[in-house]
């Protein structure tokens, strides 16, 4: 007898599956791409890619899309995270570049066109969710929001958000980003503020995970009060 959560996923919509999206060359152009967006057949997502119009616009659709921007090692080895998770959680404007985590060694920093972008950093089982079986993995609202203080997942100024505060005019976005370090800040704040409201986390349990998470990655002691004053900034 199957339990309710399997008969729920199969009375339910259907889940992206890698074909059923869509990129120029495969088979169609750009311009073929967007022509069957206007006539409804294809949704774009984000980057170059388009999706069938009959998926549901979801967590699961966004993840798809960003699952099929990477090469196949990546998509079975890595974990979607940043800049990238929040926009799976969120939804809004897709990422310029898909970051992920990454256990192994991945010697290549960005992908083709430079579509991606791997971090290789501590992540415990805890702080992935997976939507479906056949998805690829993403992190917690809580461990993304934690990164994107920290400055992973992040393909512009990658510095801690309490180094940009400090010292935003001074701040130089590199990996190809042209926004503007107040700009950047504001962002990467309101992600966090966007994160966090978005569960049930508190603002002392993100405190709390930002800095054991620096504490174990980087070997960094930061006071939770900066932390706590970063939080308060953003929400």
């Amino acid at each position: 007898m199957a339990s309710d959560s399997t008969a729920h996923c199969a009375a339910g919509p259907p889940v992206p599956q890698q074909g059923h999206y869509l990129r120029p060359g495969r088979p169609f152009s750009l311009a073929e791409l967007h022509s069957l967006c206007l006539d409804g057949v294809l949704q774009y997502v984000f980057a170059d890619v388009y999706a069938w119009a009959e998926l549901p616009a979801d967590r699961s659709l966004r993840t798809g899309a960003a699952a099929s921007v990477l090469s196949s090692t990546l998509r079975d080895s890595t974990v979607l995270c940043g800049e990238t998770a929040a926009w799976i959680h969120l939804g809004g404007h897709g990422p310029q570049v898909v970051t992920v985590i990454s256990s192994g060694t991945f010697r290549r920093p960005t992908g083709p066109l430079r579509r991606w972008q791997v971090h290789q950093v501590p992540l415990s089982p805890d702080e992935c969710a997976q939507l479906d079986d056949t998805l690829m993995p993403v992190t917690t609202p809580v461990r993304t929001a934690a990164d994107l203080l920290v400055g992973v997942g992040i393909p512009g100024d990658r510095r801690r958000l309490d180094e940009l505060l400090s010292d935003p005019a001074d701040a130089s976005p590199n990996s190809g980003s042209s926004l503007p370090a107040e700009h950047e800040l504001r962002r990467r704040l309101e992600l966090v503020a966007q994160l966090v409201a978005a569960t049930n986390c508190s603002a002392p349990e993100l405190a709390e995970t930002v800095c054991r998470r620096l504490t174990y990655t980087a070997r960094i002691s930061i006071d939770p009060e900066t932390v706590q004053d970063l939080l308060g900034r953003a929400l």
